[in-house]
């Protein structure tokens, strides 16, 4: 039996404790916190001079909320802690994009053989390797991440923005570093992918960037100084992109395993029937 340690999220400003998951997290470190607390705390009693909060108040506040602080991860993150982290200054699913829209701005581009690929998976926890904000051998786990994936002949390559390995890396590299397997992960963790053919993405993505701003509408950074992206039926439908349902959204959902299988050989892969969003109104031209 794999043995498990208990380890502190590091929790960001969109997720308070009890709040679950791990969605729009930042880096937070012990200090940090501890920063945050005391600004709350002379809001709350601007007249009341104390001294700034220490490692008594935090040792007590962990005692006190270690069971919504906490999560269960297997030996094989072999780290005290899990870094919990989504970036604010441009998120990964509009570089992408913009990537996209790139090479197809290209007088001889090559569109067809290139894929948004969004990871997440039902819980929304997914851990990868090689990222910038990792520390030693640890992982990151993402709410979600986006990637590009070109297919060619001989290999395909990823392109990611976060990682330190080669850009473009090569897929049988980044799975070897970066993905590495789900042997070993607890479930929870197990890694889906869902794979967007590069115009359909473009044609068919949509984001009003609420999810970057706080709980009273606040920007928690400054976002793109370009519009946001929507389409002529949408404003906002970033989460039927991040969910793992095979039966929403557009593209097809795969396994880490089955898209290694499908994508790490030679030649190029076609999705050209998966393409297409599964909606009730196909069904109702059926009839």
């Amino acid at each position: 039996m794999t043995r498990q340690r208990k380890i502190v999220e590091r929790r960001g400003h969109g997720a308070m404790p009890g709040g679950g998951g791990c969605r729009h997290g930042h880096p937070l470190t012990k200090q940090r916190f501890l920063a945050c607390a005391n600004v709350v705390r002379r809001k709350r009693s601007p007249n009341n001079i104390t001294p700034p909060l220490g490692q008594k108040w935090w040792l007590g506040f962990t005692r006190g909320h270690l069971a919504e602080l906490s999560i269960w991860t297997p030996d094989i993150f072999d780290c005290q802690r899990v870094i919990f982290r989504r970036k604010w200054t441009v998120e990964s699913e509009e570089n992408i994009w913009k990537l996209c829209e790139y090479i197809k701005a290209q007088p001889q581009h090559c569109i067809q053989d290139v894929y948004a690929v969004f990871i997440s998976n039902e819980r929304r926890m997914v851990p990868l390797w090689k990222q910038k904000s990792c520390r030693r051998d640890q992982p990151v786990v993402w709410d979600y991440h986006v990637i590009l994936l070109h297919t060619g002949n001989r290999e395909s390559y990823v392109y990611d923005l976060d990682t330190t390995l080669p850009f473009p890396c090569p897929l049988s590299l980044y799975e070897k570093e970066a993905f590495r397997s789900d042997h070993g992960l607890k479930e929870s963790y197990w890694r889906k992918l869902r794979v967007i053919p590069a115009e359909t993405f473009l044609s068919s993505f949509a984001s009003d960037r609420s999810h970057m701003k706080d709980e009273v509408g606040h920007w928690r950074m400054l976002p793109p100084s370009y519009p946001c992206l929507e389409t002529a039926e949408s404003k906002m439908n970033l989460d039927s992109f991040i969910s793992m349902d095979a039966q929403i959204g557009w593209g097809k959902v795969y396994s880490l395993a089955e898209f290694v299988q499908h994508f790490g050989g030679k030649g190029r892969p076609s999705l050209a029937n998966d393409s297409h969003r599964l909606k009730d109104e196909d069904h109702a031209a059926d009839d």
